[in-house]
């Protein structure tokens, strides 16, 4: 008994997003491959050594190994919370991410340019050009752009509703006029001939006028990087693009933390092609605590020329 089953139910009445279900679910039935394989017919009867034997394989196989393993511990903790086994034996493995290259991305030029040239002749372009429009004005992840539905936009203020973001968070985001006008076009001209039914999403399949997928969405984007043959740019591309011309253009960085969505400032931070002063300089001048000691410092600069 591996108790698989009942894992999975645990992560979708938590619920947990597909995607986070599906990469789990992978996990473990590879977790559970490797055991068997290994005489362990039963989880009750694993030990820390073959669970170690098959990180060792994890991070001997994989590039980036630490989905995988928070996977494994997050199965063997609700194992142990579960009193199915006694304890995890690998609850203090230490997993930790690689560092990460930053992606490379457009110069102002570079991304007017990459977004003129897309071909708004066919139905297959109008969408490609609209979505690109539009990660570029708002820096949406992939995930929220197949979950955003028409009723979410908010024309006349330029105004996006984000239902499902990363970690089930919703948000209001901006949208641009340029972004705007390339949607009610593809909205117009494109949506209500390939959708059948009254498809609420803004972005659906071109052959079966469903929801896209939010893999099709990275395949849009290369897509259209191959047909361009734009060198050393990935499919973040955009997104970091739209983060740090923000940047760039006076947005400080806590303003722009809320808008891509991110917990951690540093995430933020990853996204933007800047040096380390310009960081520095953003973050003193943005933060309330720094405020703070700017403003005692000029106080007591102005106490000490009164006493002089």
């Amino acid at each position: 008994m591996f108790y698989v089953k009942e894992y999975l139910d645990y992560l979708k009445n938590n619920k947990y997003s597909s995607g986070t279900i599906k990469m789990n679910k992978y996990a473990v039935h590879n977790f559970k491959k490797y055991l068997t394989e290994n005489k362990v017919f039963d989880i009750q009867n694993l030990t820390s050594q073959v669970v170690l034997g098959y990180l060792d394989q994890v991070k001997l196989k994989l590039k980036e190994p630490f989905e995988r393993i928070y996977c494994i511990k997050k199965y063997l903790n609700f194992l142990e919370d579960s009193e199915i086994i006694f304890l995890n034996p690998i609850k203090n493995y230490p997993n930790k991410r690689l560092k990460r290259k930053k992606p490379n991305i457009f110069s102002k030029n570079e991304i007017f340019d990459f977004l003129a040239k897309v071909d708004v002749t066919t139905k297959k372009g109008l969408r490609t050009k609209a979505i690109l429009e539009l990660q570029y004005s708002s820096g949406l992840r992939p995930l929220e752009i197949v979950n955003l539905k028409i009723l979410d936009i908010d024309f006349m203020k330029g105004i996006l509703f984000l239902r499902k973001s990363k970690r089930r968070k919703q948000r209001f985001v901006p949208v641009g006029s340029e972004a705007i006008y390339w949607i009610q076009k593809y909205i117009t001209k494109v949506h209500p001939e390939i959708t059948n039914q009254n498809i609420e999403y803004l972005f659906v399949s071109l052959v079966t006028g469903k929801m896209l997928k939010t893999n099709t969405i990275f395949k849009i984007i290369r897509q259209e990087i191959i047909n361009q043959k734009v060198a050393g740019i990935s499919t973040y591309a955009i997104r970091a693009t739209c983060a740090t011309h923000l940047f760039s253009n006076g947005m400080d960085l806590f303003s722009l933390q809320k808008l891509l969505g991110h917990k951690s400032v540093s995430t933020t931070e990853y996204y933007l092609r800047i040096n380390d002063q310009e960081l520095i300089k953003a973050i003193t001048e943005s933060h309330p605590r720094n405020k703070m000691k700017n403003k005692i410092y000029l106080n007591y600069k102005g106490v000490n020329n009164a006493i002089k």
